[in-house]
């Protein structure tokens, strides 16, 4: 049995807040998709499993509770929690009523048991709460006025709990902790530089005596995975930036120059008017990015061919991508194998390796950027033209806001480019964005006024074309965002 937790995608904000949770606390665990086939949880042998539901109620379908049934049969302690706590009542052959609490903190009373070790009674807020019919040998642990918030099986260890575990919430963090030491015997060993340890050898052992390729776009993520990726192979490793013409201003450049003093082989292919081409007459933002990665991937794919005895191809992807549905698209070129070394981590978490393997702090803090790039803040079709607009409009934006030391605490800052004809303006129309992330939203940063009449200034003073420069405002979730 290993020494790790798997985490069910019940709902994406609240699993990933477990991880991030267990990962902090230096627990092992391994997040999975909620239609994960039982099969491929039993091979994970792994010592306990959490099933990460949300506020509302999963679906209680007869499939998903017999997938739940069919989890409780592998048996391993398993801790539901939020709205799949409802889904392992079910399984055990429980049912939920009504809703009794809804949105209000409540006083709640704990069994002593090893689940709630060093938790005493007292208020915790509930999202939702419903009533719940135990069945046989299953027995209420937790309880507030309105009645039962947790249940536990009397002989073996399955435990639902009603609530979630919140952004700054001790006892949350200890019912998480107790889960994961007192019951399923995990030990506190995971650390980044245990990561980079695993994926190193992972891509050692992957590669064998062969070569490996690696895509590097100037991102921490691309970046993280060359510098792995050279760590584990050596002078047997190549790094390739593509240039799809519709990257930021002296990001390429950048980016050769950063691996090239790391000593990492680095080539340069430009694919620039291969990309403009393919994105002619596109205006809907799934066709131009599939668009764009089809033709990067197939330089790509050319140049791993024309390097000869390539038999890895390692890619950025996290798992913030993974969640988002970003998943490599293509099947690797003969027996070349694609691996991806940071698909179980968050980009917070790719941030820290970076800073663990010494990348240069402008590197490992840059903003997210979209694989398709400047093509995915354009509303419209994409052009040469457009895309020196959007750039002169980017690096303006991205000079301010460095210089004022807000990139510091925002999480993503761009500026967007729309047809200002659609609104009534004559030429084009700048957006600016500036977020930073709370649990699960994207909230707009209250930039100082004097930092966005600069930008907007100097904007319609030296980037022709622009007649309006607009701040949104609007509020987003993480991964529901229109703009990358």
């Amino acid at each position: 049995m290993r020494d790790m937790i798997l985490v069910v995608d019940y709902q994406h904000d609240f699993c990933r807040n477990i991880a991030r949770k267990l990962r902090a606390e230096h627990i092992y665990c391994k997040v999975v998709a909620r239609d994960t086939a039982v099969e491929q949880l039993r091979a994970q042998e792994a010592s306990g499993v959490i099933l990460a539901g949300g506020v509302e109620d999963c679906e209680n379908t007869q499939e998903q509770l017999a997938d739940c049934s069919r989890i409780v049969s592998l048996g391993l302690p398993v801790l539901a929690m939020g709205s799949a706590s409802l889904l392992l009542l079910g399984a055990l052959g429980g049912e939920a009523g009504e809703v009794c609490v809804r949105e209000q903190a409540q006083s709640v009373r704990y069994a002593d048991i090893p689940l709630f070790d060093g938790i005493l009674e007292g208020e915790r807020w509930l999202n939702c709460a419903r009533t719940l019919s135990l069945p046989p040998e299953v027995t209420a642990i937790a309880q507030c006025e309105a009645g039962t918030v947790a249940f536990g099986h009397s002989h073996q260890p399955l435990y639902g709990v009603q609530f979630q575990v919140e952004q700054n919430d001790p006892d949350g963090m200890a019912i998480l902790s107790n889960f994961a030491q007192r019951i399923c015997r995990c030990t506190t060993w995971w650390s980044t530089e245990a990561f980079i340890e695993r994926s190193q050898s992972e891509i050692l052992r992957v590669a064998g005596e062969g070569r490996a390729l690696c895509a590097v776009s100037g991102g921490v993520d691309s970046t993280v995975c060359a510098l792995l990726t050279y760590r584990a192979l050596g002078a047997r490793m190549q790094a390739v930036i593509v240039d799809n013409g519709l990257l930021r201003t002296g990001e390429a450049d950048a980016a050769y120059a950063m691996l090239s003093d790391m000593d990492i082989s680095t080539a340069r292919v430009d694919v620039s008017r291969e990309v403009f081409e393919a994105l002619k007459g596109l205006s809907d933002m799934e066709e131009k990015r599939r668009a764009v990665m089809d033709v990067m991937n197939g330089a790509v794919d050319s140049f791993a061919r024309s390097m000869g005895g390539v038999q890895v191809m390692v890619q950025g992807t996290n798992y913030s991508d993974i969640m988002a549905g970003h998943l490599p698209e293509r099947s690797p070129e003969g027996d070349m194998r694609i691996v991806l070394p940071l698909r179980e981590l968050f980009k917070d978490e790719v941030r820290r390796v970076a800073e663990q393997l010494s990348l240069p702090g402008e590197a490992s803090r840059r903003p997210p950027f979209p694989a398709a790039g400047l093509a995915m803040r354009i509303v419209g079709e994409t052009t040469p033209e457009r895309v020196a607009i959007l750039r002169a409009a980017d690096a303006i934006f991205t000079e301010e806001i460095r210089a004022s030391g807000q990139d510091k605490r925002l999480s993503k800052y761009f500026p967007t480019l729309a047809g200002g004809a659609q609104a009534g303006f004559a030429g084009e129309l700048i957006v600016l964005r500036a977020v930073h992330a709370s649990d699960s939203k994207m909230l707009p940063a209250r930039l100082a006024y004097d930092l966005t009449e600069r930008v907007t200034e100097r904007i319609l003073e030296t980037v022709p074309g622009v007649s309006r420069v607009l701040y949104d405002l609007t509020p987003s979730s993480e991964q529901g965002e229109g703009f990358q």
